[in-house]
């Protein structure tokens, strides 16, 4: 023999690997395990082995108690014919037996004791068995059995009486008919050591499986072994489970054919529901079901025909929405098309009465509402006006008999009797409400309602175009406007510097493209007195920049009358500045109406002599740099700003200069506009650099740097205005490195100031 060839063992064992590959690959071909995951199969395969397991196991234990409960049934039924054919027994002797009598003669035939009344015992004396009985007191009667006799008949095999040590009386088998093959028996001999007088026991002789059942006969000294091959006993049992076998596949035929009967009886209607199904799907809802169904599918059926109604009325509905949705199409397009929103609407009535859906003679009016307001302006007639009007004609609310509270609702479309209310709305706010009288019914079907959305939206949509159109066109007026104040504003501005004992630098910027600050300086080459004005209006932009306008005509007037009435060299200095500042007050409270004010603080130096007189109307402090003593010292407001009321007064204060002195005039913006972080430039700083003893163009070009530098491209918060003037004028400026502390007295000053 080949040893590399594999031997019986080997084969058996490939052959059930291959066995498993293949159930496993049929296993991951299946849909099963597509539909389990792995858990699922593992808990699924364990739960049917614990289903085997635990069938077979129920299966065993009611056979084994069949077996067991039916082997003593018959071994109590022999029980019973043995005690019945012992006391039928005829009594061959009658024995009078005296005290020890008794227990020898029960010692000669083996047997604990002679019975008592109502017993029977079995006894033998060599090869003879005999029955003994009591018949009532010392009388005893006495029986020999013949041991060959058919006492009974046994169950698929053997039947034995014993007495309680086990020795042999009879047998169904005339073989056995004798003690030794008893009690040599391995059933009997386990029976007969245990001492047991009733029970079961098994035992195998090598070729079959025995069962013995025992139990004592009442009243006697026997016991009753029945002995009957396991085989014979399992066949009752084989046969009633090859009969149940049968019946319970019959029973799974008559349940298949049944199923099958039943589906094919539901077949023919779920046919034709599919069939209806597919129909609906390709747009054909004229289904109808002639088979009798049963309830359910009477109800799945009446079901199907009700939904391809609706499908068949919704098909309807979305032909109607989409032809209106090209009306509205055309609509949009024709009044896009309009110049100007009276146009606009002409176009959208026309479209609207050439519809088919409305009466030729419908009439049309409309609530207009003011650009940019939602404040009803009045009611147009666009029936009325024709296809073209010259002038539109534009009613009251009360003229033309409309309630703003019967028609005004926030939904776009509405119904009062025959007149449906259209409202066009930008986002929320109402732009327009179209009221069309004569329309055929008092009420709006879905489709017609959402027609009139739409075009309700589409008019919304066109108003805004047109209103956006005049805001732009005002918008771009407004600009016009602007440009030209800007330049008025700025030609107001100082063009040059005048020459004189004195140097004279200047800054103005506004916060926007019109700016609420005003400076002014003048001074003749026949004077020697040089003009100065600063000024803030509160607020800054277009109103702003008019108060300025006002203040300059006003201010320029009165420069003008009185330099034509001579008043000039008549009056005084103070008396020049009060009369200036009188003026400049009453023009602001006539125009501004104490809703704006405006600072001012107006100065005049002598150049010759450094005489200065200033007036300052709660404007920020004049801030005098003594070069003396290398301070700055912030001269407080003199009155309170212009505008507020024709009964107060401005005090004019005057100052002398010396040489090297400086004085300048400033708005709040310098010091008020803030960077990105909030930061701006500080008081301290502002003082540092005027009192550094630079030129004047210098000082006011460092200002400006580091105060920009620190706004960045913030937008300013107000306008920014600086007049410095330094006097005498010196051909060479010098530089005075001052210590920061030595202006802090006078920044405590200035804190204390009023500012405008």
């Amino acid at each position: 023999m080949n040893p590399n060839l594999p031997g019986k063992n080997e084969k058996f064992t490939n052959k059930a690997f291959f066995k498993i590959f293949d159930f496993l690959a049929l296993w991951d071909k299946s849909s099963l395990k597509s539909r389990l995951s792995f858990t699922q199969t593992m808990v699924l395969v364990v739960s049917i082995a614990a289903l085997l397991i635990t069938g077979i196991s129920l299966y065993r234990s009611d056979k084994l108690s069949y077996v067991y409960e039916n082997h003593y049934l018959k071994t109590s039924a022999v029980a019973t014919r043995l005690k019945l054919y012992f006391s039928n027994l005829p009594r061959q002797e009658i024995l009078t037996v005296k005290g020890t009598e008794e227990s020898k003669m029960a010692e000669a035939f083996g047997i604990p004791q002679l019975p008592a009344e109502d017993q029977v015992f079995v006894g033998r004396k060599k090869n003879k068995i005999y029955v003994f009985g009591r018949v009532g007191g010392e009388k005893v009667w006495r029986t020999e059995l013949d041991p060959s006799v058919q006492l009974f008949e046994g169950i698929d095999g053997k039947s034995y009486i014993s007495n309680s040590f086990g020795v042999f009386l009879a047998s169904y088998d005339v073989r056995d008919v004798n003690a030794e093959n008893f009690t040599s028996r391995p059933g009997t001999k386990k029976f007969i050591k245990s001492g047991l007088r009733e029970g079961f026991t098994r035992y195998t002789d090598g070729k079959a499986e025995w069962i013995i059942s025992f139990r004592e006969i009442p009243g006697t000294n026997v016991i009753v072994f029945v002995e009957t091959s396991l085989a014979s006993l399992n066949a009752p049992i084989r046969k009633f489970a090859g009969l149940a076998g049968i019946l319970a596949l019959c029973l799974v035929g008559l349940v298949i054919l049944l199923t099958d009967f039943i589906l094919l009886g539901l077949l023919k209607p779920l046919r034709e529901i599919v069939n209806a199904m597919f129909k609906i799907s390709a747009g054909h809802y004229d289904i109808t079901f002639n088979v009798k169904f049963d309830e359910e599918l009477n109800f799945v059926a009446r079901g199907l025909q009700q939904m391809a109604k609706r499908l068949q009325i919704r098909e309807a509905e979305l032909k109607q929405i989409s032809a209106n949705l090209e009306f509205v199409m055309k609509v949009t397009k024709d009044i896009s098309l309009a110049a100007d929103r009276d146009s606009c609407m002409q176009r959208f009535i026309k479209q609207l009465r050439d519809y088919v859906a409305f009466k030729p003679i419908m009439d049309a009016s409309a609530v207009i509402f003011e650009v940019g307001t939602d404040a009803p302006k009045g009611v147009i007639d666009y029936v009325s006006m024709g296809s073209v009007v010259p002038e539109v004609n534009l009613l009251s609310l009360d003229a033309a008999g409309v309630d703003m509270e019967e028609i005004a609702d926030s939904e776009p479309v509405g119904m009062l009797g025959n007149t449906v209310i259209l409202r066009a709305f930008a986002g929320e706010k109402l732009k327009m409400i179209l009221m069309l009288d004569g329309f055929p019914e008092e009420t709006l079907t879905t489709t017609e309602r959402h027609l009139m959305t739409l075009l309700a939206a589409s008019l919304g949509h066109a108003l805004v175009m047109f209103d956006f159109q005049e805001e732009r066109l005002a918008t771009v007026h407004f600009e016009n406007e602007l440009v030209t104040a800007q330049a008025v504003q700025t030609a107001l501005l100082p063009s040059s510097k005048p020459l004189m004992n004195a140097e004279l630098d200047f800054h103005y910027e506004a916060a926007t493209r019109c700016g609420g600050d005003w400076l002014f300086f003048d001074k003749t080459p026949e004077s020697v007195w040089l003009h100065g004005l600063v000024g803030d209006v509160t607020g800054h932009g277009v109103p702003a920049a008019i108060m300025t306008g006002v203040a300059y005509g006003s201010f320029m007037g009165a420069q003008t009358v009185m330099e034509t009435m001579h008043a000039t060299e008549t009056m005084g200095e103070t008396d020049r500045l009060e009369f200036m500042a009188a003026i400049l007050n009453r023009a602001i409270l006539s125009v501004g109406k104490s809703a704006r004010l405006m600072t001012m603080c107006l100065v005049t130096l002598n150049t010759e002599t450094g005489e200065l007189y200033y007036a300052s109307a709660g404007h920020t402090p004049l801030l005098w740099f003594k070069n003396k003593t290398k301070k700055i010292s912030p001269q407080t407001s003199t009155g309170n700003p212009l505008g507020v009321s024709l009964d107060r007064s401005i005090t004019v204060k005057k100052l002398q200069l010396e040489a090297g002195d400086l004085f300048a005039l400033y708005t709040d913006g310098l010091l008020e506009n803030h960077g990105p972080k909030n930061e701006m430039l500080a008081k301290r700083r502002f003082y540092e650099i005027l009192s550094s003893g630079r030129p004047v163009t210098e000082i006011r070009e460092q200002i400006m740097s580091e105060a920009k530098s620190i706004w960045k491209d913030e937008e300013y918060a107000d306008d920014v205005t600086m007049l410095i003037v330094r006097w005498p004028a010196s051909e060479e400026a010098k530089v005075v490195d001052l210590d920061p502390e030595a202006l802090l007295p006078a920044v405590s000053q200035a804190d204390s100031a009023p500012a405008a």
